[in-house]
């Protein structure tokens, strides 16, 4: 392999990964700040009604007509309507994760024995969770989709990683990515459900989930210790104190976290912040690309070379904004829930042990104007077992106090993917079923409770429907439930309820509003 060609591969991967990031922190931004919950669609409708009203009389001898003129009334009314979800989102988004997910199967290859290792089997893991088997081939929930999966990612890896090291990054991609996607075309071809690429592409949602997680967590300290690499850059030969600086920057940053972790989970009953975690996402990101670049300099071989690493972390920097995009647009607030609690965990657990690192083993000399960011993460075993150790430890203790939140959260967003799937193939029953467990088991939950009383209404179950509108409005009152109830019952000319629901549901909202 020439010197050249692996230039050229590395601009071209690099650019690839550069332009995803950009396409994803811009795409999550919008939904994030302008549009958070598209799946909540309320539309204004208008009608008008004659009204007579006196306005002179005509008296002709002994009889008098009056002279009426017809006084037009406007009257708007708002309708909630049943999400409109595009398949070709799906499909998309799929696309994306299958040109990462060839990405990262490619630069796992390269990797060193123990990392190659460590890689595979966290790939086992992760295909085994994205329910290939429900595709059906040789039989219900039979492992044959698995086994085809597996050998079509892991196949070209290992043969790639023993005998492939001296091809070019392009050819490896290449070679990579036809043999996943014949393996996607060959259990396309084989399964006999309803739409078999929809069912994959709904599904690669917890493929992007389990990458998005890995790049959360190895980013667990990044702000800070981003933060503190640009202090002791700028510090050098000039003696400043930055441990005062550190100190303040990191009590407050630790601080923010804990009171939005205490908003996320209920106790603060008035929120301090307001806003959503997964904002901290880009100043993490690019922060702990400060931090990255610093540690691959220190440490020569990490797992890989440092451009591949460098390319791995923009490659899972994009992606993780890219599934802000799609948890969001397709309205499921469980996986959207499940990964704010994740990245507030891993946040307030890696920074913590990491300002104790820092503090016990740099303050002596943190104010002497030395390089100290180039020893930073010397000895590596220091930084990197104690400090994950003591992070995945304060993960546990958050967890627990959470009451192991996420699990719920992890079986709700799986439900609602599933339900989705059935929705968009025309299957309203069993996509009514799983958007009614969905929602029974995480009540922050709105799209599937909507949709659950919408598809019921187009099933001809009318009672049913406005029970779980009823039980909405009970446990956890949403805008779309409450207009939709309230049509419903001035439908079936029951105009005091109607009213009732309205009225309480601006006594419940419209203070949020004001």
């Amino acid at each position: 392999m020439s010197l050249k060609n692996s230039n050229q591969g590395d601009q071209i991967t690099s650019l690839f990964a550069l332009l995803l990031l950009i396409a994803g922190g811009l795409f999550a931004l919008y939904y994030l700040v302008l549009d958070p919950m598209p799946y909540e669609v309320i539309e204004s409708a208008t009608f008008l009604d004659r009204i007579a009203v006196p306005f002179d009389w005509v008296q002709i001898g002994p009889l008098a007509y009056p002279i009426n003129i017809d006084n037009f009334l406007i009257f708007q009314e708002f309708h909630s309507l049943p999400m409109a979800i595009n398949p070709m989102e799906s499909y998309f988004f799929f696309g994306l994760v299958f040109l990462i997910a060839s990405s990262f199967l490619t630069i796992l290859s390269g990797f060193n024995k123990m990392a190659i290792v460590a890689g595979g089997i966290g790939w086992i893991v992760l295909v085994t969770l994205c329910n290939f088997n429900g595709l059906n081939i040789g039989g219900a929930s039979a492992n044959l989709p698995l086994i085809i999966v597996l050998v079509g990612s892991l196949g070209p890896v290992i043969i790639l990683h023993i005998w492939g090291q001296n091809l070019s990054l392009i050819l490896k991609w290449c070679i990579t990515t036809t043999s996943f996607g014949l393996a996607i075309f060959i259990l396309v071809k084989l399964s006999p459900i309803t739409q078999p690429i929809l069912f994959i592409s709904e599904y690669s949602t917890v493929m992007a989930l389990g990458l998005c997680i890995a790049w959360i967590f190895w980013n667990g300290h990044s702000f800070v210790s981003g933060i503190y690499i640009l202090l002791a850059r700028a510090n050098k030969d000039l003696g400043m104190k930055i441990s005062y600086q550190m100190g303040i920057i990191s009590i407050g940053y630790l601080a923010s976290l804990f009171l939005l972790f205490m908003e996320m989970t209920g106790d603060l009953v008035t929120p301090f912040f307001g806003f959503s975690p997964l904002y901290l996402l880009i100043p993490v990101g690019a922060l702990g690309w400060v931090s990255f670049n610093s540690k691959i300099k220190q440490i020569p071989n990490l797992a890989a070379d440092g451009k591949t690493l460098k390319m791995l972390h923009l490659l899972g920097f994009g992606l993780t904004l890219w599934l802000c995009w799609k948890l969001i647009l397709s309205g499921n607030q469980p996986g959207e829930e499940l990964v704010k609690h994740l990245f507030l965990y891993s946040q307030i657990g890696f920074t913590l042990f990491f300002i104790v690192y820092l503090f016990s083993n740099f303050l002596s000399i943190m104010d002497s104007g030395k390089a100290i960011d180039e020893i930073l993460y010397k000895p590596y075993s220091l930084p990197y077992y104690h400090l994950r150790i003591g992070g995945l430890m304060a993960i546990l203790v958050l967890t627990i106090y959470a009451e192991g939140i996420i699990s719920v959260q992890l079986n709700a967003l799986t439900n609602n993917i599933m339900g989705d799937y059935y929705y968009q193939s025309g299957q309203q029953l069993e996509a009514s079923i799983l958007y009614e467990n969905s929602w029974a088991k995480y009540r922050k939950n709105n799209k599937a409770k909507h949709l659950t009383a919408q598809l019921l209404f187009e099933l001809n179950q009318p009672t049913l429907a406005k029970q779980h509108l009823e039980e909405s409005f009970a446990e956890y009152p949403q805008v779309d439930n409450i207009i939709l109830l309230s049509n419903r019952l001035h439908r079936e000319d029951k105009l005091f309820e109607s009213i009732f629901y309205l009225e309480k549901g601006l006594d419940i909202f419209l203070p949020i509003l004001i």
